[in-house]
């Protein structure tokens, strides 16, 4: 937590009995003298400097690097400050634009000067709502339940058989 967003410190309530016999309850707010943690090194130019290496292609990590801070550190400075996370976002958006461009101007190039698998194995990773390829695989039938199967089949004909594949395609293919 910030030093600056610990204010105040909830000190536990106490009982006891005053010197005539009464029970006193006491609830106490103070200031918190020695807040717990290192200083944040959030300053409003940290914005700027996140959208300059945005521009230059740098992922989060590589922000993280080069700003002295972790990865976790820059996600919770988007949490606190809404600032920073509009600014992360569009330097993620410059990012991936510079990324696409690296892409465009060597696709020209012959397969020995740009190795395709490699940039779209980066841009999986990199971008990954984007570029990653996913296979969804249904198994479930009908609001998510499973697969309806008969309890009983009829008898084995080939007309039982078109009527029970017709019964199945249509309970699958439905939305």
């Amino acid at each position: 937590m910030e030093r600056n967003k610990i204010l105040k410190k909830r000190i536990p309530t106490h009982t006891w009995l005053d010197p005539v016999g009464v029970s006193v309850k006491s609830t106490q707010l103070t200031k918190s003298k020695n807040p717990v943690g290192r200083p944040t090194k959030y300053t409003p130019d940290v914005c700027d400097k996140v959208i300059e290496m945005g521009r230059q292609g740098y992922c989060k990590a590589e922000m993280a690097s080069e700003l002295g801070v972790s990865r976790e550190c820059i996600y919770e400075w988007a949490r606190v400050h809404e600032e920073f996370s509009d600014a992360l976002e569009l330097a993620m958006t410059f990012s991936e634009g510079w990324w696409d461009a690296l892409a465009n101007k060597a696709i020209l190039l012959p397969p020995s000067k740009f190795n395709t698998a490699l940039w779209a194995r980066m841009m999986s990773a990199r971008f990954p709502h984007k570029y990653r390829e996913t296979t969804r695989t249904a198994h479930s039938g009908q609001k998510r339940g499973p697969n309806p199967l008969p309890t009983r089949l009829p008898p084995l004909t080939a007309e039982n058989l078109a009527l029970y594949y017709k019964e199945y395609m249509d309970l699958n293919t439905r939305t």
